[in-house]
């Protein structure tokens, strides 16, 4: 299987706008590498616009996708972990910390809080 590096910039307005055209556009960027299997994973985009440090999430299926990201990390070992301080962090490695407050981000974790936190379900 050969492998090759697609520049995120040219993938994710394809998959936000679920644009053939874009779509078209990214596999004459990849030299014909068909990218509709890799773009069609919300799982994959919700990761890959974490790690790039994005706060703001196009589709709701990837919002949910985020979410289970942030839900599985939850259930490591880790008994101090806290999603929104992770994100936050994430962001801020990226230089996007500015980013985080009033994003979708922010509000994936507040809600993911109020599922886990019982105390929080007033503050949700």
């Amino acid at each position: 299987v050969k492998y090759r590096l697609q520049n995120f910039s040219f993938l994710r307005p394809a998959m936000d706008n679920r644009s053939s055209q874009a779509l078209l556009e990214c596999k004459v960027q990849s030299r014909g590498y068909d990218l509709k299997k890799i773009a069609s994973d919300e799982l994959s985009m919700a990761s890959l616009q974490f790690f790039s440090g994005d706060a703001s999430y196009a589709t709701a299926e990837r919002k949910e996708a985020l979410k289970s990201i942030l839900r599985v990390a939850k259930q490591g070992e880790d008994d101090d972990y806290c999603p929104k301080t992770q994100a936050e962090e994430m962001l801020e490695m990226r230089g996007n910390g500015n980013m985080f407050s009033y994003s979708d981000l922010e509000k994936l974790c507040v809600e993911l809080l109020c599922e886990t936190d019982e105390s929080l379900l007033g503050s949700c």
